[in-house]
């Protein structure tokens, strides 16, 4: 059973300007579907925009063309 952990408190450093913030979702569900991914995600930065101004961008995996194996 997942036990949630007690938030700590953390340090950002001093600056007007927004967080650059890249997810990278490796869930196998399509984006249609709910994954636990995303949700833990959008939980993630919801956070850390009460710690800072940030931008963000997601890219679910799963609905990239991403060839398997190395081609060279």
């Amino acid at each position: 059973m997942y036990r949630p952990k007690e938030k700590q408190d953390c340090e950002m450093p001093e600056s007007s300007d927004a967080l650059q913030v890249l997810v990278l979702n490796a869930s196998l569900k399509h984006e249609k579907d709910l994954s636990n991914t995303g949700e833990v995600a959008e939980l993630v930065l919801s956070e850390m925009t009460k710690l800072s101004p940030l931008s963000s961008e997601t890219i679910r995996l799963s609905d990239k063309n991403i060839p398997v194996g190395l081609a060279f």
